[in-house]
């Protein structure tokens, strides 16, 4: 039997998944997962969308993956909409494991979207970064981050990194090329 070759066409997961931080001593919970998707005969080539539960809040998604070009990782695409909540996230990247540790090379994205015509909703805002991650933290670069309706938008660049564990920290270098106060607070 070679697993390479092993293709599933329609594939429905059910279940739970319970992140533990033994630093931290804190737990993620995804309850209520629902996932229908497929297999392709390329090892770690999976797709599909699905659901979850965190907190009473029912979250969709979208994941792919399959190898990456010189097949020692796994090129991955999770989308997160927004749902019942208005925040929206997006991580794609490479994923490998070295010595069992998980590392995470790619772009995130979190970003609440503007309102649709005529509707009110909160603060539009987005932030994207390169991203380098693995259990002890990471460092992001290229960031851009925005606050506010796109034609007002408090935007912002810089570099950041966070480190996970008892004491997690979390330091930025942000700066604005431009900052028009009177346009921000809507009277320009």
């Amino acid at each position: 039997f070679n697993l390479a070759s092993l293709a599933i066409e329609r594939l429905a997961l059910t279940g739970r998944i319970a992140f533990h931080d033994a630093n931290s001593r804190s737990t993620l919970e995804l309850n209520d997962i629902a996932f229908a998707g497929d297999v392709r005969p390329l090892a770690g080539a999976v797709r599909g969308d699905g659901n979850f539960t965190v907190s009473g809040i029912r979250y969709p998604f979208r994941v792919s993956s399959g190898p990456s070009a010189d097949g020692n990782a796994t090129r991955l695409h999770i989308n997160v909409d927004p749902g019942e909540r208005a925040i929206l996230a997006d991580l794609e990247g490479v994923l490998a494991f070295e010595g069992r540790q998980p590392k995470f090379d790619g772009a995130v994205t979190l970003a609440v979207p503007q309102p649709k015509a005529k509707e009110t909703g909160p603060t539009p805002w987005k932030l994207a970064a390169k991203v380098k991650a693995d259990p002890a933290g990471a460092r992001f670069d290229q960031i851009e981050a925005s606050f506010g309706n796109e034609d007002t938008a408090l935007r912002l660049a810089g570099v950041g990194d966070v480190k996970f564990g008892t004491a997690p920290l979390l330091r930025a270098a942000l700066t604005a090329r431009q900052l028009d106060a009177d346009k921000i607070a809507g009277q320009g």
